[in-house]
């Protein structure tokens, strides 16, 4: 191997994770395999062969990172670099034997608890395609210690000594469910971060459930596919809350079989006016069941009421921040939703206290 695409035997290899419902299915796939196998005649494969077959390697890719590594503020390089990644993977799912992407991260020096975020939720999705995944750390030592920081560590398998996951990290995963007592257990953990006494926060559980079955919902058509990623980054002053999933996004799931006068009016508006529109409650989604995406209009009365200090929100090729400062449409669409919520103790005094 060459010396520009060699990975150091400091490797990390991304945990693969399953959903109960693809270990019914491999439960049930290998039960009738062990029929096949007693019903067939001879001049056929063995079970044997065939698995030595399925061993070998069909597909290897190795992924370079960019210096700057940041998805906040830095949009489209990460959409382009993630998009690439989801479109080799999407060409190469179907082929048969051991399928695996190389993440080198070496010449990485900058990056955020975001990239992070969509880090993990790219490799959740790659895992669910059938990839395996390894990687190697920054050879930049801030930008390693941030990565160390942020708990990233805690969530793959190294073939080296970490420390443990810091009490300020929590993340969760999931498929075709919201998983809503996994997102409350989250959001104790969050008040007591910031009050330190741990209990529930309604406007946060609430806009995070929210989130969870709208992904669940319009991510993904195949049910298969179907991932949502959740992270967690407490501060001494915040906590930083991000979910993303790789799917459809918000832009690509509307309905746009509106009144003809509405038709129109979408597509004059630049893509992160329709974004900023559709959690104005104004556009319905792809199931056309007027009671879908509620939930995402009562979003914005929790911003401004000061329940929850921040929400940006990047789907396809637009980006809605709340606070309307980052809010801008993109060359290159992110392959998803993404989004990004900032809470504070002032956030949880505020609702404590809003009925005095």
């Amino acid at each position: 191997m060459s010396k520009s695409t060699h990975i150091p035997n400091r490797n990390i290899r991304l945990c693969q994770r399953k959903s109960e419902r693809e270990r019914k299915r491999w439960k049930l796939a290998s039960s009738r395999n062990r029929i096949l196998k007693q019903t067939r005649g001879k001049g056929r494969a063995s079970g044997k062969e065939k698995k030595r077959k399925d061993k070998t390697i069909s597909y290897k890719e190795t992924i370079f990172f960019p210096k700057r590594f940041k998805f906040i503020g830095n949009f489209e390089d990460i959409n382009s670099l993630i998009t690439d990644i989801i479109e080799k993977a999407n060409q190469n799912k179907d082929k048969n034997g051991k399928k695996s992407f190389i993440f080198d991260m070496k010449e990485v020096e900058e990056l955020d608890t975001a990239s992070i975020n969509v880090l993990l939720t790219l490799t959740n999705y790659l895992t669910i395609l059938g990839y395996d995944v390894y990687g190697n750390t920054p050879s930049d030592q801030e930008a390693k210690d941030i990565l160390r920081a942020s708990g990233f560590f805690s969530h793959v398998a190294t073939s080296f000594s970490v420390p443990s996951c810091p009490d300020t990290i929590f993340t969760i995963s999931g498929d075709n469910k919201t998983d809503e007592d996994a997102i409350g257990r989250e959001i104790r953990k969050i008040h007591k971060s910031l009050t330190g006494t741990e209990d529930s926060y309604l406007p946060l559980y609430t806009t995070l459930g929210e989130i969870a079955a709208n992904s669940v919902e319009h991510a993904n058509r195949n049910n298969a596919e179907k991932n949502w990623f959740m992270s967690v980054h407490n501060e001494e002053e915040k906590a930083l809350i991000m979910m993303a999933d790789i799917g459809e996004g918000i832009l690509n799931t509307l309905n746009l079989l509106f009144k003809q006068e509405t038709a129109n009016k979408l597509w004059r508006e630049k893509p992160h006016e329709v974004l900023k529109s559709t959690f104005a409650g104004k556009y319905q989604s792809s199931t056309r069941d007027p009671n879908r995406n509620t939930g995402l209009p009562d979003m914005v009365p929790r911003v401004k009421s000061n329940y929850i200090e921040n929400i940006i929100v990047v789907a396809n090729n637009a980006v809605y921040d709340f606070s309307d400062k980052l809010s801008r449409t993109l060359n290159t669409p992110f392959p998803g939703t993404f989004y990004l919520l900032e809470v504070t103790k002032k956030n949880i005094e505020v609702w404590q206290n809003r009925l005095k």
